[in-house]
This record gives structure tokens, C-alpha cells and sequence, in this order.
């Protein structure tokens, strides 16, 4: 099985490192990376080549990134969570619609983490 690059943007540590501390677990993973603001969010992405983005609403920007990014590197598109408070999920469109993989709502649980991200090793 591959392994896998994954990066968690969300403005808050410590979310993300409880993210992070449940996705290390899953052996296929290789590396990941915390990013907690707009401008290294791009450069993140195209650097450690993700496999996998979970993307918080928080990040300013977040879509017109991933956007860029598929525009540059249609070869390298990681799959797409998005985490947030509310249930709401940002209106898809059919270049997103591919890589999403879904959402999860705060407080997230181990075994919801984990379920999404075996959804993208398949």
C-alpha cells in the first residue's frame, strides 16, 4: 500500500495536533504536517506533494488555494476534508467534487478521523 503525505491546516494547535495524534496511528501515513495560516498553506502543499489536506473553515482563502493548486499540479491533488464547527459543508463545485472525501464537524472522534482517511487509501 502507498504511504502518504498528510497536512492539517487549522488555526488552532491544538487541534490540529489532536487530529495529527489520531492520523499518525494509521501505518500507511509517512509524514504530516501542521500548517495554521493562509500563507504557507500553498507552499505546504506543493512541497511535501499531500495526499491528503484536512482543511479547516478557518483558513482564509483555503478554497482559491486548493483551486491553485489543482491549476499548477493537476497530477499531485490531495484529497480534501473539511473540518469545521458547523454543519455546513463550502458549495461544491465539479473541480472539488472529486477530491472531496468529506467533512468532519468538531469535536471530532478517533474512529471518524480514521474511517476518512482509510476512504482515501482506497
Amino acid at each position: 500500500m502507498k504511504e502518504i503525505n498528510v497536512v492539517i491546516a487549522d488555526e488552532l494547535v491544538e487541534v490540529a495536533e489532536r487530529i495529527k495524534n489520531v492520523v499518525e496511528k494509521i501505518s500507511e501515513v509517512k509524514a504530516i504536517r501542521i500548517i495554521t495560516n493562509e500563507d504557507d498553506l500553498y507552499n505546504e502543499l506543493i512541497e511535501t506533494k499531500a495526499d491528503i489536506l484536512f482543511l479547516d473553515a478557518s483558513i482564509k482563502n483555503g478554497r482559491q488555494i486548493i483551486e491553485r493548486v489543482i491549476d499548477e499540479n493537476k497530477n499531485n491533488t490531495p484529497y480534501l476534508i473539511y473540518t469545521d464547527t458547523e454543519p455546513t459543508r463550502p458549495t461544491s463545485n465539479n473541480t472539488f467534487s472529486k477530491m472531496e472525501m468529506g467533512a468532519l464537524i468538531k469535536p471530532y472522534n478517533d474512529e471518524e478521523i480514521v474511517k476518512i482517511v482509510k476512504r482515501c487509501l482506497f
